[in-house]
């Protein structure tokens, strides 16, 4: 069943009023300092040659404090009027403790408050403090009006800042460009701390160092961008005391940094979920049609993990799944991500609980009448027309944005600057069979017979190196349609590949995608084109997967720029991908057989029937298969009859492969006394400790790392980036034998 057509919004965006205010060049990189008209400045590192990828991370997500109830001190400083680039609110007292002044006409070195609009949590204004890149110390303090906490009182505030430039230092940087990082201390950090004696003395509460150990030379990067992130932290000490807050910015070059909704209040949950590694949002079909309900497409039999999003507010939670094998039934886990392994099939979509206290929210996700499931494995093709696999969500508004007229953000501009967009999908659970790609257009037209490209290029997210292109493909004005006014499909089949035997270029009807990828639609940046590629602006903390390969109008060179450099938001962009995840799996994976002889049936669920089915080498002569294949039911059965073992044999075995177009299985055959060998998958995981780390290679697979003592008591456990890097802190323990145990 197909529902209404998707609604089109043609929205204006601001350009970034940052200009570059100084620029030094160490061999091929550029470290930034930009200047905004209201005094802010920030920082910027970029590369002269094409920039390294990263993905831009918030640590935790967000959610506005937007009423006063149940809170005993709120601040969002929306009474700035513009008029002061050194005004803070009247009940708040600003200190300089190094005797830094403002002065007019210059960068201001203490607290003030500027207005944002759409980029502050609440509101449009925030507080700002400048970062100072002279080597000028600075200990800026902005002290709150008296408060008294309540029982159940949290301090919560949103801080926009960028980690890397906490440790990284500016002014000792590679001429060849690589970094040096100093994780034992800050340049400059964030801290609160409270005094109970109306600021006569202090204690510390907080300190943004204090999240270092989430930190390395391998993820530091990704930490790149200033983005907003909520910290919540208990004042039970406090309760029924009269108070004090203070935000200290101390130390030196590091990065500017800003507050927004800070409240002293109850703790309010707001449950929310993002879809498992690999699994793709379904959208819209290339006529712009979509399905009645909300579907996701996954691999089956895999470990699923679910990101929860939650906010920070939230600190229990319990999660409802559909039953695997009874639709009416229902299992629940109070995991906070959980990990759950379903067969092939069609499962509604599960539901979380978050609380606090006395406090619920629940979250499922999708809105559409029909309902909201996931398919785990098979294609997004249906009776009725194939929807797109992406990373888009129809549950949020698209738009063709631009800054003005016939500029687009995602697409063509007066000053050319975007060479090419692109969009970036992560490494699937399993490998995936794509078979076609289209791209949502707000605006088209082009002179006859222009070529667009697709480039789909492999990306390394330890080194963040995209150079490699996997496959390509192209389309010309003519195969662009405009399916329904406004709305317009760029569609691109038949990938090119480079097939290194032949020395060829080869035309492939499918991919097999078993990586990080970013897909580039390029060959618009020229005369006579006009381009909007449609894009989806997420809520923030949500996914950024927009981005754009931009020449810089002043220097002519080229950079790679995600959404929260290029226009400060989270986005996707509506790339669309044809999607198989092919499966074969068996009832059972292993065959003893007696020495006498014997059968034994296999009941199989597959993608692709058995005329697709390969054997990997052939079977011993002692070994036959045999097959069923049901057309109206689909049932398929796989036999093996294996004979008697021979007189003199003790035994015998091997691991019987078979596999499909895109993926395969293993059935163990055991006979007699055989215990040679058999197929083994070498782990890549790998601990070694130094004097005060463990550092951690492992498989992508991996998603979480617990650390047990000879006791059993666990005494850490890490979320795992699927980088398959990471580096805990080890100081702490006690010398002794520990256990990593990896899930």
């Amino acid at each position: 069943v197909l529902a209404s057509k998707a609604t089109v919004v043609k929205s204006p965006f601001m350009r970034s009023n940052m200009a570059i205010a100084s620029s030094v060049s160490k061999g091929n990189t550029s470290l930034q300092t930009l200047r905004a008209k209201d005094g802010a400045v920030t920082r910027r590192f970029t590369f002269t040659s094409e920039n390294r990828f990263h993905r831009d991370l918030a640590t935790s997500p967000m959610m506005a404090q937007a009423s006063a109830v149940d809170t005993s001190f709120y601040e969002s400083w929306e009474a700035y009027s513009d008029s002061s680039l050194n005004w803070i609110p009247t009940n708040w007292t600003e200190l300089n403790k190094t005797g830094n002044a403002y002065v007019v006409g210059a960068t201001n070195p203490t607290w003030f408050i500027r207005t944002v609009g759409g980029a502050a949590t609440d509101g449009t204004d925030i507080a700002w403090v400048n970062f100072d890149d002279t080597g000028l110390s600075r200990d800026e303090w902005m002290v709150s009006p008296t408060f008294t906490p309540a029982t159940t009182d949290y301090l919560s505030f949103d801080l926009y800042y960028a980690p890397f430039w906490m440790y990284f230092d500016a002014m000792q940087y590679n001429l060849d460009g690589t970094m040096n990082y100093n994780f034992s201390r800050p340049t400059s950090t964030m801290q609160v701390l409270i005094s109970t004696d109306e600021g006569q003395n202090w204690s510390k509460i907080w300190d943004a160092h204090n999240y270092v150990s989430r930190y390395n030379e391998n993820n530091i990067r990704d930490y790149e961008t200033q983005m907003w992130n909520t910290f919540n932290m208990e004042l039970k000490s406090y309760v029924g005391k009269s108070v004090k807050i203070a935000f200290r910015y101390v130390g030196k070059y590091g990065d500017s940094m800003g507050l927004d909704n800070i409240g002293v209040r109850q703790l309010k949950p707001k449950a929310k979920y993002g879809r498992p590694q690999g699994y793709f949002n379904l959208g819209f079909t290339p006529d712009f049609y979509n399905a009645n309900a909300d579907l996701m497409l996954g691999a089956p039999a895999k470990n699923d993990t679910w990101k929860n999003n939650s906010n920070q507010d939230s600190q229990s939670f319990l999660w409802t799944f559909e039953d695997q094998k009874d639709p009416k039934a229902t299992f629940s886990m109070p995991d906070v991500s959980p990990t759950v392994t379903y067969p092939a099939g069609f499962f509604g979509m599960p539901s979380l609980k978050a609380t606090s206290g006395a406090y619920e929210s629940t979250y499922k996700w999708g809105t559409a009448a029909g309902g909201s499931f996931f398919i785990a494995g098979g294609s997004n093709t249906f009776d009725w027309g194939t929807v797109g696999a992406g990373n888009y969500d129809l549950n949020a508004g698209i738009a063709a944005y631009s800054f003005t007229d016939n500029d687009y953000v995602y697409g063509t501009g007066p000053g050319k600057t975007v060479q090419s967009v692109a969009n970036y999908f992560e490494k699937p659970a399993q490998k995936y069979l794509l078979d076609s790609v289209w791209v949502g257009l707000g605006a088209f037209s082009a002179p006859a017979g222009t070529v667009f490209t697709l480039n789909i290029r492999r990306v390394d997210p330890e080194t963040g190196d995209y150079s490699t292109i996997l496959a390509k493909a192209t389309c010309t004005t003519e195969d662009v349609k405009e399916v329904q006014p406004g709305y317009f499909s760029m569609p691109f089949k038949g990938f090119v590949t480079y097939d290194p035997v032949l020395d060829l270029e080869v035309t492939n009807d499918y991919l097999i995608i078993d990586d990080h990828i970013l897909m580039e639609m390029t060959g618009f940046n020229k005369t006579g084109i006009t381009l909007a590629a449609f894009s989806q602006t997420l809520a923030k903390g949500g996914e950024s997967n927009a981005y754009v390969f931009y020449n810089h109008y002043a220097s002519g060179k080229k950079y790679l720029l995600g959404a929260p450099d290029y226009i400060g938001l989270s986005t996707s962009l509506l790339f669309n991908m044809a999607v198989t995840y092919d499966f074969m799996i068996p009832d059972d994976s292993t065959f003893v057989v007696p020495n006498a002889g014997g059968s034994k049936t296999f009941k199989v669920s597959a993608f692709y029937d058995p005329s697709n089915w390969n054997l990997a080498e052939p079977l011993p002569s002692w070994l036959t298969s045999s097959n069923t294949y049901d057309v109206q039911t689909g049932d398929i059965t796989y036999t093996l009859t294996a004979e008697a073992l021979p007189n003199g044999v003790e035994g015998r075995g091997l691991t019987h492969n078979l596999s499909s177009i895109g993926a395969e299985m293993n059935i163990e055959v055991l006979q007699g006394n055989y215990t040679a060998l058999q197929t083994v998958k070498a782990t890549k995981t790998k601990v070694v400790s130094t004097a005060n780390r463990f550092e951690m290679t492992y498989s992508s697979d991996f998603r979480n790392v617990m650390i047990f003592n000879v006791a059993g008591q666990v005494v850490g456990s890490y979320v795992l980036p699927s980088e398959g890097k990471m580096s805990i802190p080890s100081a702490s323990l006690s010398k002794g034998v520990y256990f990593l145990h990896f899930s």
